[in-house]
This record gives C-alpha cells, structure tokens and sequence, in this order.
C-alpha cells in the first residue's frame, strides 16, 4: 500500500524537474510548418535554431532573427528578440505572427517529427526537426 502511494509522488517530483528547454536541445534546428494552426504557406522559410544554450535564432520568413531563450521553473521565456529589417511584400504576414506566437510561447513539447511551442495548452507553432540548415 505504502508503495501504490509513494509512486505517484516520484512520478510528480521527476516531471517538475523536467527542463522546459529539453525539447529544444543546443543545437537543434527545425522548420516551422505552422503558425496558430496555419500552414506556413509554400516559399515562407520560418525555422528555429539552438546555437547555444541562451540563444535563439533563425529566419522568419522575410528576415533572420536572434535573441535569448531560458527557463525559469517550468516555464519557457523566448526574447528579447533582434531582426533584421528586410521588406518582403508576400512575406510579412507570415512574420508578423510568427514573432507574435513567439511572443506568447511559455512551454514546450518534442513530438514525433519535432517540436510543439504552446501558450498554456495551445499549440501555437509545430516545427519539424532538420538535421541541418544551409
């Protein structure tokens, strides 16, 4: 009986240790494929990249972008964020909401095929892990 109660316990202590960056590992890189339930439209280049173990970076469709990413306790934090200041008429709708999911990302979940960053339990980008970026 003693047992059927502590393992509930350990299982709750493993899962608040858990790190919120382990779904996205140093050096990983993967392609947005949607944006708040949007399919990233054919041509748009949105990825995210893991350089180091503070950092954030990749395209955004029209312009790179780079910036901080850590934890505090279990929540994820993304920003502040630089980009460059490219124009790209077809491109900036797709940017624009990329940066706002961005914005509002407070978790992560490996997948599959890659990642899931959520607000609370919403899924506001899915991406799909890439071996390696140009």
């Amino acid at each position: 009986m003693r047992a059927a109660f502590l393992l509930p316990l350990a299982l709750a202590a493993c899962a608040a240790l858990a790190n919120p960056l382990d779904p996205l590992p140093e050096g990983g890189g993967w392609r947005v494929t949607a944006i708040a339930g949007a399919p990233v439209p054919t041509g748009a280049e949105v990825t995210i990249e893991r350089p180091d173990s503070r950092g954030i970076s990749g395209r955004a469709g029209c312009n790179r972008y780079g910036g901080q990413i850590s934890a505090t306790g279990a929540r994820l934090k993304i920003g502040p964020l630089m980009a460059t200041e490219m124009f790209c008429v077809d491109l900036m709708t797709v940017e624009q909401a990329f940066f706002a999911a961005l914005d509002q990302v407070d978790s992560a979940r490996s997948t599959a095929t890659g990642v899931e960053l959520l607000a609370g339990d919403r899924v506001v980008i899915t991406a799909t892990k890439q071996v390696r970026f140009p």
